[in-house]
């Protein structure tokens, strides 16, 4: 061995782990929706690419703070990764795999309001022969208060 070096102490258990620990625990579960595993599928890439090298428990909230000031793009795409990150840490705290929880007290971005779906734009995605123009157009029809899809 060389003088100065010391050899790396070795990470047991990585974000990237916990992420896919939870990805596969997510999808045996039969009482989600298929679209709401999607949607985590997604949003666990974010947090996957950007604190996944991390170990697992020495995430910070300002490690959380600092990635979404300066990582990720859009409110809600924010929104979305502060409520991974509780959901992930949750499940690791009922999993025994940490007991940290590094998502305390991290606000998810405002987002504003929005306005509905024109009716007709509604109409026209949902009678689409393009299956995920038809999914991103599900949603509960203003009219008529009943889901569309």
């Amino acid at each position: 061995m060389k003088a100065g070096r010391t050899k790396r102490a070795t990470v047991k258990y990585l974000v990237a782990d916990l992420v896919r620990d939870f990805d596969e625990a997510t999808e045996r579960r039969t009482d989600i929706k298929k679209n709401t595993k999607v949607l985590c599928r997604i949003s666990n890439k974010h947090v996957t690419r950007t604190l996944g090298e991390f170990p697992a428990d020495k995430v910070e909230a300002s490690d959380i703070r600092y990635i979404l000031d300066n990582a990720i793009d859009g409110a809600g795409t924010k929104s979305m990764s502060v409520k991974m990150m509780c959901l992930l840490y949750n499940w690791a705290r009922d999993e025994k795999k940490t007991t940290i929880d590094p998502a305390k007290g991290v606000k998810s971005a405002k987002l504003g309001e929005h306005q509905p779906w024109p009716e007709k734009i509604l109409e026209a995605g949902l009678a689409s022969q393009d299956k995920r123009l038809q999914s991103s157009t599900c949603s509960i029809s203003p009219a008529s208060g009943s889901e569309t899809c």
